[in-house]
């Protein structure tokens, strides 16, 4: 339960950080750099196809290495460094780069947290530890919209820089916490009995849309068309994520 805690409050203190941001970078790319809605739509696109590739390749790392906190540590620290890139952004591939650091560090974290969180869980607590930290979760991600919401409203339109600032507290907070999570480190051999052979799970997490298993098989066999499968998916979905930003805006 500690573990379940700490890792929990991790995130909420991450959430509330990104959502005081993520709301309002639609705007302040149009206000400050004049962005089209085709550049928001490559931004987001392009960042968002990073975390679904990343995905896939930290959560091997994690089975491999057993080096889930280090990881972890990683990608929630990138939140950091966004937040700083944000504020000495001076066109909008400035935000471009900072919304690809973001997402690098959303996709480096997100197995990695999931695992610490299930090996927290054991196997008859794992609906309730990822409710509590799913709780906990999307608490920071309504706090940090309503602080950015009383932000602007202090700081008016204008203020988005002040609010990129503030942003850095909370996801502060969260990287000391990781000083109290305990680690279990765990057999790094790949597991047996599935019907497809050998798989590995936890960075099998990353390609979630689709059944597991036709992909551990691909993997096992044939790594090129594995690749060859999965770089030309992220790349469709960063196009069709982008089309739709510009087709809706």
């Amino acid at each position: 339960m500690w573990n379940l805690i700490v890792l929990g409050l991790i995130s909420c203190f991450s959430d509330i950080s990104s959502e005081m941001v993520y709301p309002l970078i639609p705007l302040y790319l149009t206000a400050a750099f004049g962005a089209t809605p085709a550049m928001i739509g490559i931004v987001e696109g392009f960042a968002e196809s990073v975390a679904g590739l990343l995905k896939v390749f930290s959560g091997y790392l994690s089975d491999r290495f057993q080096q889930k906190k280090a990881l972890a540590f990683g990608g929630y620290a990138a939140g950091v460094l966004y937040k700083i890139a944000l504020l000495f952004a001076g066109s909008w591939t400035g935000i471009l780069g900072a919304r690809v650091i973001d997402r690098f560090g959303k996709g480096v974290r997100t197995a990695p947290r999931d695992v610490m969180v299930a090996e927290s869980a054991g196997e008859s607590g794992m609906g309730r530890a990822f409710g509590i930290h799913k709780m906990l979760d999307m608490a920071g991600s309504a706090i940090g919209i309503l602080l950015a919401f009383i932000l602007v409203r202090h700081v008016g339109s204008d203020g988005h820089r002040t609010v990129f600032a503030v942003s850095i507290i909370p996801i502060s907070f969260s990287l000391p916490l990781f000083f109290l999570v305990h680690e279990k480190r765990g057999d790094t051999r790949p597991r047996q009995g599935n019907a497809f052979g050998r798989i590995s799970p936890g960075w099998m997490d990353g390609l979630s849309f689709i059944s597991p298993s036709p992909f551990s098989l691909l993997w096992e066999t044939h790594p090129t068309a594995f690749c060859c499968c999965v770089l030309p998916t992220s790349v469709l979905m960063a196009v069709i994520r982008s089309c739709f930003i510009f087709c809706t805006m």
